[in-house]
């Protein structure tokens, strides 16, 4: 049995919280990426994906994605890198925010549930199994505001699966 400890500290919201899960699986490579201002054609940013999906990353958490009509594109250069494809999830349908998240083809990693942030599409929350093991996996997009409904909200969320959790993305606040 291994036990997970998390502290919650995002803008005036505490919550300390000690959970005993069995996490015991295989080792999982995760990277996170604020792909920022994607624009069709934009080489940058499909430089950050190639190089990203090149390392071989089991998950990869995508903030700031501003896909728009761009998706396809994405999605074709995810389902092509050169050590693995990937799945896309992805909560980005404008020209501003959005996040998506990759899920490697090659781990057997099953989506059993996908909660997205409508509104302004800051956040996916994917419920998965991994290793027949079930873990809430995430990418948030934080807004420009210190917009505490929107951390409480997102916090609510995550707590209701009860599940031990990784979530990362661009938080945009400052912690210290």
């Amino acid at each position: 049995i291994c036990m997970l400890y998390a502290v919650w500290n995002v803008t005036g919201i505490n919550i300390t919280e000690s959970n005993t899960w069995d996490l015991c699986f295989s080792s999982i490579n995760v990277n996170t990426l604020n792909i920022s201002t994607y624009k069709e054609g934009h080489c940058k940013t499909i430089e950050k994906l190639t190089a990203i999906t090149n390392r071989g990353s089991d998950i990869i958490f995508m903030s700031d994605c501003r896909l728009g009509r761009g998706i396809e594109k994405v999605r074709r250069i995810l389902q092509l890198g050169k050590k693995t494809s990937y799945d896309l999830y992805t909560n980005s349908t404008r020209g501003d925010r959005g996040v998506c998240i990759a899920i490697s083809r090659s781990r057997n990693i099953e989506v059993l549930e996908e909660v997205k942030e409508s509104v302004y599409e800051n956040y996916l929350l994917l419920k998965c199994k991994i290793d027949q093991k079930d873990i809430l996996i995430g990418t948030v997009y934080g807004p420009n505001t210190n917009n505490v409904v929107f951390y409480r909200e997102l916090v609510e969320r995550i707590e209701r699966y009860n599940l031990p959790s990784v979530i990362g993305g661009d938080w945009k606040t400052v912690l210290d």
